[in-house]
């Protein structure tokens, strides 16, 4: 996937924000009726979704939702086509001053295992037959490179992986 521009969703100056035009995509592959994303931040996949006439729901920290620790099934009260997160890159940006936040884990190792609770947390919310994915890259910082990719593939069931989707990253500082 290659998209330049992130589109009129959301709110571009929210650090980080993915581009609408992935979840489009996402949408057009997996044709979900209901969605949910654990860590909607600015909302930008909440109005992609709407827009698409999916019922969407948006959770995330900043509203007192802990995607490792609170069931996004009790909190949206069904199950799911598709589960969707977007987490932050361990500790490159901060984003919200509470130690629940995965931008405040104290490792790397920390890290993966507070993310693979949240994929868990993502396929439980998940109908039989749908679809829970999550957008994440690769940390390179101060000479270091940490594949968070690799990480969170090993550590889910390796029968569920359905696809790996590549995006380029555009307008960036690393």
């Amino acid at each position: 996937m290659s998209f330049p521009q992130r589109g009129p969703w959301g709110n571009a100056a929210w650090r980080g924000n993915c581009s609408g035009y992935v979840l489009q995509a996402l949408f057009e592959q997996t044709q979900p009726a209901t969605f949910v994303d654990c860590m909607a931040g600015s909302g930008t996949s909440i109005e992609v979704a709407r827009e698409m006439g999916i019922k969407a729901w948006g959770l995330d920290i900043h509203h007192g939702f802990n995607a490792v620790s609170d069931s996004i099934l009790e909190a949206v009260g069904q199950e799911v086509d598709l589960a969707f997160s977007h987490p932050p890159y361990g500790e490159i940006v901060k984003y919200f001053d509470s130690p629940d936040d995965l931008s405040r884990c104290v490792s790397d190792a920390d890290f993966h295992e507070r993310l693979q609770m949240v994929l868990l947390n993502q396929r439980h919310a998940t109908r039989p037959g749908g679809f829970y994915a999550t957008l994440i890259g690769d940390k390179r910082l101060n000479g270091q490179y940490v594949s968070y990719q690799a990480e969170a593939i090993a550590r889910m069931p390796a029968d569920e992986l359905v696809s790996v989707q590549i995006k380029v990253q555009h307008n960036c500082v690393s």
